[in-house]
């Protein structure tokens, strides 16, 4: 396990240097987005995003969303983003497939509320936004935290000289360690059991049939 620290502590450089051209990127994408202009993303907001996402909050009907979704995206197609686009052509060709409908609902959801931020609107916050995101988002953001939780300790560990904080950053990253394992393998048995759940479901309801 020192080993294995201290091979982390050698290579510090690079990693600090991949960290620092993450959030550099971050950075530099939140300083153009701020000054940006508004119009188009306000046009984007009112013409697509906000009706859309009314439509799927009030509509179950997978074959009415797909319909009315097409006519805004269609008149107004320049100010939609790829990333929708790609996703609606995906439900549009797949409209049984849950899988194909949370990723088009998930997109819709976190574009109206990356607009609704840049426009001024009033958003929930950070507790809330976890609470209320898919299951996959919420696994990333965790993921996310959890290493950076582990670099921060392992790299604490293997600077520090005082043995009582050496001792208590080692059994911190160790902490770490286990609860990224942990949730890594819940989440991949929860993902496992969703899909045979999801298979056993649709043999059922071809033998009823």
């Amino acid at each position: 396990m020192d080993d294995f620290f201290q091979i982390i502590a050698q290579n510090d450089g690079i990693i600090a240097t991949i960290i620092t051209g993450i959030f550099t990127f971050f950075i530099t994408k939140y300083t153009y987005h701020k000054n940006a202009p508004l119009d188009k993303l306000e046009i984007s907001y009112d013409r697509i995003y906000y009706p859309i996402y009314r439509l799927i909050r009030s509509n179950k009907n997978v074959l009415e969303i797909v319909e009315k979704s097409e006519l805004y995206l269609l008149k107004y197609n320049k100010y939609a983003d790829r990333s929708t686009i790609k996703s609606f052509e995906f439900l549009k060709e797949n409209m049984t497939d849950k899988d194909a409908y949370n990723a088009y609902t998930s997109n819709i959801f976190e574009m109206n509320r990356n607009l609704r931020q840049r426009l001024g609107y009033l958003e929930p916050n950070v507790l809330l936004m976890y609470s209320s995101s898919s299951f996959a988002e919420r696994l990333g953001m965790r993921t996310l935290y959890e290493i950076l939780f582990i670099y921060v300790f392992v790299m604490l560990y293997a600077t520090t000289k005082n043995e009582v904080l050496k001792n208590i950053f080692l059994i911190l990253s160790i902490i770490s360690m286990i609860i990224f394992g942990v949730d890594i393998i819940v989440s991949g048995c929860w993902i496992l059991w969703k899909k045979l759940a999801r298979k056993i479901g649709s043999k059922q309801r071809k033998n009823n049939c």
